[in-house]
């Protein structure tokens, strides 16, 4: 596992860990698609399903790539060489090339990502789920964590600093800090600390996970037409009874 400083998270559950400051109870929602939310259901028969969560290096934006949050906190860092004696700047130079490989590591990492809009928003539909069986789901903070069977893995949550004079330093920083440009999304993002291995071998992780525990809401897609959207809730509540009352339509356009 990837060496994580957790002096700044507490620990609601064994190998669980948020960022202090966020409140447990704060609501939180994901956008994705109906595919998704059936792993996360799983059987009838069963209690738990899955959270697919996938690798932060597959994510199409670049700048989530390592190179650019090496060169983040590259520049952080800097200062002018006059000011330290040479083997001060050697003993810098070491140190930065360990954390620097940290970053790297951290590049690696499963991350799952939620807003804490709590409001539809459209670009977020349009951007994370613009399929006609797209969906939002909602929950809280600390439902998440109680449904969550961490296993053998460290989980990471905090809410992303967004701004250019953030300080990007170490891996924690790079972890949780994006630019200005995605202030709009207000992102709580997980990460699930695993072994090199695993990350070597760049295959997502899928968590049990209890979603009698932790659904408070699912919101259809806009996009879907009013006899799918009916379709669609009549067949998950049929299925999944504890989902009856909890499933309700998009806000932002008409069904017709």
């Amino acid at each position: 596992m990837i060496i994580i400083d957790k002096s700044s998270f507490i620990s609601p559950k064994e190998n669980v860990y948020i960022k202090e400051g966020v409140s447990l109870d704060q609501k939180i929602f994901r956008y994705t698609n109906l595919s998704n939310l059936l792993m996360i259901l799983g059987s009838k028969k069963e209690t738990n399903g899955q959270l697919f969560v996938s690798r932060k290096s597959s994510f199409s934006d670049k700048k989530e790539k390592e190179f650019y949050a090496v060169l983040r906190c590259l520049a952080s860092r800097f200062s002018p060489v006059s000011e330290k004696e040479p083997d001060s700047i050697s003993e810098e130079r070491e140190e930065n090339g360990k954390e620097n490989a940290e970053i790297r590591e951290a590049c690696k990492l499963c991350t799952s990502c939620w807003t804490y809009k709590d409001k539809e928003d459209y670009l977020m539909w349009k951007a994370y789920s613009n399929t006609e069986s797209g969906l939002r789901i909602g929950t809280t903070v600390r439902k998440l964590v109680c449904a969550l069977d961490a296993g053998s893995y460290e989980i990471y949550g905090a809410k992303i600093a967004y701004g250019k004079g953030i300080p990007c330093q170490n891996v924690l920083d790079s972890m949780f800090n994006k630019a200005i440009f995605y202030e709009q999304e207000k992102e709580f993002r997980l990460y699930i600390n695993d072994s090199q291995e695993e990350r070597n071998a760049e295959r997502p992780i899928r968590l049990n996970i209890n979603p009698q525990v932790f659904i408070e809401e699912i919101t259809l897609s806009p996009f879907m037409g009013g006899v799918g959207a009916k379709v669609m809730k009549d067949m998950l509540s049929s299925s999944y009874p504890y989902l009856k009352d909890k499933i309700q339509l998009s806000q932002i356009m008409e069904y017709k």
